[in-house]
């Protein structure tokens, strides 16, 4: 029962613990209380009342949540306290978490795998991209072309911020259980990631070599981009598989 929930929820959310603990937390005291609305329910009351006595029943919230945070381990406690902030530091965080499709609640741990996943796999597939050509090529072109080594370190700079940034997106929009744009949104960030690798694969050939991409080499760009969006769209879906646990109480809305 969501009231049932929300009570627990109020109880457990505030508490500085991983959300492992805080689960185990919310899932054995929704048993007390489920039990006692039960047994409320079974002598004669009204679902309201019953609700309400269920609520007594369990305790007073305030002195539930300090007996429940003596418990957690003083590192713990350490490692997940409220740091004081600006509300403007609040605001930017929601717009953060916006523009990354982050428009769930996630627990730390599903947060660093989204990110950690992203940025890496993104830096690295440019990488392998760039490596169509010797690294002593690409430096001894810096010597014959100042101008057209600069334009390809700005584009690779470019490249390898953009395609970070999108790989963020794309996993975070992976990760949604419920957004009615993410087709739209998986669709059109998967196109602009498939193209990046590609395009940085091409200027360097271009630049570097001064001749147009082999098709050995055209396909090398193709398996790198294809292997980055695979292991992407993977690490977005297993974090809304682990998430699915925890949704159901990191969604409830506190008044």
């Amino acid at each position: 029962m969501k009231e049932l929930m929300l009570h627990v929820e109020k109880i457990v959310r505030p508490l500085p613990a991983f959300q492992w603990r805080k689960l185990s937390m919310r899932r054995e005291m929704l048993t007390h209380l489920q039990s006692a609305f039960d047994e409320e329910r079974a002598a004669g009351r009204e679902e309201a009342e019953a609700i309400k006595v269920a609520k007594q029943r369990l305790g007073d919230p305030a002195h539930l949540t300090k007996s429940l945070q003596q418990s957690i381990p003083s590192t713990e406690r350490i490692l997940f306290g409220n740091v004081p902030a600006p509300e403007s530091f609040h605001r930017l965080d929601k717009r953060v978490g916006g523009s990354l499709h982050l428009h769930q609640r996630l627990t730390m741990a599903h947060a660093a795998i989204l990110v950690l996943t992203a940025t890496a796999v993104g830096y690295v597939s440019l990488v392998y991209a760039m490596r169509v050509l010797s690294p002593w090529t690409v430096i001894a072109a810096q010597f014959e072309s100042r101008s057209a080594f600069l334009s390809l370190n700005a584009f690779a700079l470019f490249a390898a911020l953009s395609t970070m940034w999108a790989s963020l997106r794309f996993t975070g929009a992976a990760s949604m259980t419920t957004s009615p744009r993410r087709n739209a949104q998986l669709a059109h960030l998967a196109a602009f990631l498939f193209v990046m690798p590609i395009a940085m694969l091409v200027a360097i050939v271009v630049v570097i070599a001064r001749r147009a991409p082999a098709p050995a080499e055209m396909t090398r760009g193709i398996i790198i981009a294809t292997s980055l969006l695979a292991i992407l769209f993977a690490t977005g879906r297993l974090v809304a598989h682990l998430r699915r646990k925890y949704d159901e109480w990191l969604t409830l809305e506190l008044a």
